[in-house]
Order: C-alpha cells, then structure tokens, then sequence
C-alpha cells in the first residue's frame, strides 16, 4: 500500500487551515524512506518535470496525497 502518512501528517494539514484555504502535504525523506526504490525513483522524476514544466507552480510536489481545504478554498476549486 502506498499510503506511508502518519496521524501527525494529518494533523498538521487541518492545523494549516486554521490558517490557510488550502493546504497540500509534503513529501520529506521519513516519507520516501518507506517506499521501495522504483516507486521513489518515479516520484522524484515526476517532481524535477514538474518543476521544469511549470517554474512559477508555488509547490513541486503535486501527487501528495494529502490536501486539504476550507469552505474558502473549496470555492477556488
């Protein structure tokens, strides 16, 4: 299962909209560290094009899983 997010990944996405519309994970090392290598390995790609297709996208990291939105963000959708 591809799905390595903690509690505290989770709680920290609703603490960021206490403050914020939208709020999208992050991946860090402790997340690749749990994946097999292939699945890291396309990840990481998938990232270094994004962010060479689109250099002004505020967040390389556009397959996180984890989002979230309030009632605000939820109109900009």
């Amino acid at each position: 299962m591809d799905l390595p997010f903690e509690l505290n990944s989770m709680v920290a996405v609703i603490q960021a909209l206490q403050q914020h519309d939208v709020a999208v994970g992050v991946k860090d090392d402790s997340y690749y560290s749990k994946l097999p290598l292939q699945r890291r390995l396309i990840s990481k790609t998938l990232q270094r094009l994004i962010c060479f297709g689109y250099p002004k996208l505020l967040t390389s990291d556009t397959q996180c899983g984890l989002k979230g939105m309030n009632a605000a963000g939820k109109t900009v959708f």
